[in-house]
């Protein structure tokens, strides 16, 4: 089938609220006061601990960490580690860090989130697999941990994928899914501002798969090919809502000096997404619903997997 993969609508968005009349959407503000962040001691911990200190500097909010894990080691040598980590967070980005363990122990979940709602976080950071190697099993499992969390999750979740000697630069290059939005689009755009700097870029992706272009050719009324499709037949596929939430995002970030762009991909949602996101270093950025029977929530959990870069759960 051919593919119309360059088709990028970068100035305006335009065909999508000419085909459907935008619903007026707010962006909600973003105060994000303490993140944790979970580490494991695996390669992934600097990545974890990389992105954590640029996400902090970026929202100017305070750290704390954890060492979460369910080996015997003693607890002298956890402190030791984490107040390495603090001390070295803190000197590096002039940010309030400090560290913890949760006091009960247990299921590495089980530590992550009673001590993200002890010191009520409103971020959580941590790598997937947990307590397992990416290069093993990373590719085909996101590991029992992860899996857990999602679904527990009381705020939202960054999850550093491949281990990376520098993932700092990975807020550049911010990836928001249109089709992934769930109920919680306009949280996520929020986050997708709040963490993109000044020169950044932020890509709106909308992926088009078989079942839109049937879509498509019951709306037109007319039968075409997918090598056919123009931007104007795309536009009808344009909810409402989210017209006016891309149009609300590309205004925030003109003012904030970020690049906004609206790209349409052709393929199948999940590896379609995955293949734009893993194409350069960046951070996909994911609404996801509390109900894990959904189809929504089952395809969020698959992107997950197929991800390389850091993955922002909302």
């Amino acid at each position: 089938m051919t593919d119309f993969s360059n088709l990028d609508l970068d100035a305006t968005i335009n065909q999508f609220e000419a085909a459907a009349s935008a619903q007026r959407m707010e962006v909600p503000g973003l105060t994000v006061r303490r993140m944790l962040l979970a580490l494991d001691g695996s390669n992934q911990d600097r990545a974890v601990l990389e992105l954590g200190r640029a996400v902090a500097t970026r929202l100017g909010c305070a750290v704390l960490v954890t060492y979460a894990y369910e080996q015997s080691t003693p607890d002298s040598e956890k402190d030791r580690y984490l107040a390495e980590h603090a001390m070295a967070l803190g000197r590096a980005g002039r940010i309030e860090a400090a560290h913890a363990r949760a006091p009960g122990g247990g299921r590495a979940f089980r530590q992550i989130l009673d001590l993200s709602k002890a010191h009520g976080c409103d971020l959580s950071m941590f790598p997937s697999p947990y307590l397992e190697d990416f290069q093993d099993v990373g590719g085909s499992s996101v590991g029992t941990t992860t899996d857990v969390l999602v679904h527990r999750r009381s705020n939202p979740l960054l999850v550093v994928r491949k281990p990376a000697e520098n993932v700092r630069d990975r807020l550049e290059r911010v990836v928001l899914p249109l089709n992934l939005l769930s109920e919680r689009g306009a949280e996520a755009a929020a986050w997708a501002l709040g963490l993109t700097p000044s020169d950044g870029t932020i890509h709106l992706l909308a992926v088009v798969d078989e079942e839109m272009l049937d879509a498509v050719r019951h709306l037109v009324g007319q039968s075409f090919r997918a090598a056919e499709v123009d931007e104007a037949s795309l536009a009808g596929l344009g909810r409402p809502d989210v017209a006016g939430l891309v149009a609300v995002i590309q205004r925030r970030a003109s003012e904030a000096n970020v690049d906004c762009r609206v790209t349409v991909r052709h393929g199948p949602l999940i590896q379609t997404v995955a293949a734009f996101a893993n194409g350069e270093p960046g951070l996909l950025v994911v609404g996801c619903g509390d109900d894990c029977a959904a189809s929504d929530y089952q395809r969020t959990l698959g992107l997950l997997r197929e991800s390389r870069n850091p993955v922002l759960m909302v």
